[in-house]
């Protein structure tokens, strides 16, 4: 997370959107992402997962490539 922080003032730069960081504890986050993945909610654009939701999500459909979208 700390790596794509440091991307975000090029992203705003080229895109215009602006952008909140949002950091949970880990069982807040599984729990908040989770929630939102599953109903569709608008919550969160963009998130990131751990190793063991990557496999789940990806089965799932919920996952989708960031290539080209800076």
């Amino acid at each position: 997370m700390i790596r794509m922080q440091g991307y975000t003032d090029k992203f705003t730069e080229a895109t215009g959107i602006d952008v909140e960081w949002v950091t949970l504890e880990e069982y807040v986050l599984r729990q908040r992402v989770t929630t939102d993945i599953t109903t569709k909610g608008v919550t969160f654009d963009i998130m990131t997962i751990g190793m063991y939701e990557t496999p789940i999500w990806g089965a799932n459909g919920w996952l989708v490539p960031l290539a080209g979208l800076l």
